[in-house]
């Protein structure tokens, strides 16, 4: 069904459209052209106001109905618009011109909001006058998760991404501080983005001891998140590559009295179905399923994914995973500490690091008589990363600790100095050249090999150097 009402210009294609006055529903019908065929035209009143399109099976005329309207049966069955006239009250008779109609509606008549994905986009153009900064507060997790976006937590398998992430949902539902992050509607229930829904893949049983271990060390922000239904999970196989899953699931969101505000789907090879998650097109589908959930409910949806074979190069799978995230959060774990970091930041600047340890938890004894064990997390501190040296660093460093047992002297623990040996830089220079630092005997060449392993340790925080002494710096001084 098309209808367009402009200023200025009139024009009805198949279909028709019913009038609401005072004396109750009016209809009159179009064929293309410009004659219209209708039947008791009335107007009464200052003001007209075209409300709704009548269902199709308003109309009793078989004739109508056959030759006009079974090629757009399946068009949109409504539209609104109004119109003003200011004219006095008319009477048509059996037919009435274009020119009469448009005379009618005159130069007062407001534009027809379309209907559809069309209308969906004309109500998203938004001229360059009327824009305004947005203001106000929109984050699941301040600072970390913003709602109505997409975002990723992936790591390797056994890293506690799962641990980390239901620890934050149960947080969000129950509108309590997260690991010093803020949630929606931790002040008010206006700033309240909705319920949790926490879609676990990857085994019900694990999910299930994993929330009753939060209730035992927990129970507080347990009993606030379960008040009410707001965190729901949901053990379930779920296909998002494909179109039917998607569709029910949003049905079943539409039964809800609040739509979720925060959806996590654990894990993505889980969701992917038959889906090749390395394929460009493929994981095109997953993501435009994930945004269609998004757009009907305004919820952030957070999919858990694995790390791929090379940790350092991110999420495995096709890159348009990134591509479409909002965020991306990275989970590892060494020597049994978890870091959680945000890897990407569309809208928010970078920053959040946060670790953890795991403490476990016994649930209960099974029927043989041994306990039944969870986990949740315990923050921890950071493991210090091993920097990352050049062959020629590396010499230079051995030639400092070779230097530094063989001429270091201590030196008193003052502002300048650590309480520890130090050597002058003339001895560690000589001791460069004996480790062979360069393998040039020019002078000036090895002066410039020094000066640069010299320079790129400061640089690192593996050196320090003060009016001509050195000394190597201890990791709890990094």
């Amino acid at each position: 069904m098309t209808v367009l009402n402009m200023r200025g210009e009139w024009r009805l294609d198949k279909g028709m459209f019913a009038v609401t006055g005072r004396n109750g529903l009016d209809t009159f019908f179009a064929k293309p052209g410009d004659r219209f065929y209708h039947r008791k035209l009335k107007k009464t009143g200052t003001v007209v106001r075209l409300e709704k399109l009548c269902q199709w099976d308003f109309l009793t005329e078989s004739w109508v109905w056959r030759e006009y309207l079974d090629p757009v049966a399946n068009d949109t069955a409504y539209a609104r618009i109004r119109m003003h006239w200011d004219g006095e009250p008319n009477d048509y008779g059996d037919d009435c011109e274009v020119e009469d109609v448009q005379n009618l509606i005159g130069e007062g008549a407001e534009p027809l909001p379309l209907t559809g994905r069309a209308g969906q986009i004309q109500a998203a153009m938004r001229p360059l006058k009327e824009n305004e900064p947005v203001l106000e507060s929109r984050y699941i997790v301040e600072g970390l998760l913003d709602r109505g976006a997409f975002s990723t937590a992936y790591g390797a398998p056994g890293s506690g991404k799962t641990f980390a992430m239901l620890e934050m949902a149960i947080h969000v539902a129950a509108r309590r501080e997260w690991r010093g992050l803020r949630v929606g509607g931790q002040d008010t229930e206006y700033d309240w983005p909705g319920p949790v829904v926490y879609i676990a893949l990857e085994g019900g049983r694990g999910i299930r001891n994993r929330l009753a271990a939060l209730k035992i060390e927990k129970p507080e922000v347990f009993a606030a998140a379960a008040e009410d239904d707001m965190f729901t999970a949901i053990s379930l196989p779920l296909d998002f590559h494909a179109e039917g899953d998607a569709e029910a699931l949003l049905e079943v969101f539409g039964t809800l009295t609040t739509p979720p505000g925060l959806i996590v789907i654990d894990t993505l090879a889980r969701a992917m179905g038959s889906g090749d998650e390395n394929s460009a097109a493929e994981m095109g589908r997953f993501i435009r399923n994930i945004d269609k959930v998004r757009e009907r409910t305004g919820a952030h949806v957070m999919v858990v994914h694995h790390s791929g074979k090379d940790a350092t190069r991110g999420a495995r799978g096709s890159s348009a995973l990134n591509a479409a995230l909002d965020t991306e959060i990275e989970v590892v774990q060494v020597h049994g500490v978890i870091t959680i970091a945000d890897r990407k930041q569309r809208e928010a600047e970078r920053g959040f690091e946060r670790h953890f340890t795991l403490k476990q938890v016994v649930l209960g004894m099974d029927e043989n008589g041994k306990p039944v064990t969870s986990a949740v997390l315990m923050d921890a501190e950071a493991v210090q990363k091993k920097t990352r040296l050049t062959g020629s660093q590396e010499v230079a460093l051995n030639a400092l600790t070779d230097a530094l047992v063989q001429h270091g002297k201590q030196m008193a623990d003052t502002v300048n100095y650590p309480a520890r040996d130090v050597v002058s830089e003339d001895d560690w220079r000589a001791m460069c050249d004996r480790h062979g630092l360069t393998g040039t005997d020019t002078p000036e060449a090895k002066r410039k090999a020094f000066t640069r392993a010299r320079d790129s340790l400061m640089k690192k925080n593996i050196v320090r150097h003060f009016d001509g002494m050195v000394w190597r710096v201890q990791p709890n001084e990094m």
